[in-house]
């Protein structure tokens, strides 16, 4: 997972618009890493 957020932010970040949505879901520390339009984005979300 390391290797894929460093890639994502060295390579395709500065390439993001705002019609880009990139996130990233950490299940065990409960941790997003958002990208593009998803930072505009604050809502809850809720899975099951």
């Amino acid at each position: 997972m390391d290797n894929v957020k460093i890639k994502i932010e060295t390579i395709y970040a500065k390439q993001f618009s705002g019609a880009d949505s990139v996130m990233i879901f950490d299940v065990n520390n409960s941790n997003i890493i958002k990208y593009g339009n998803a930072i505009h984005r604050d809502t809850d979300a809720v899975y099951f």
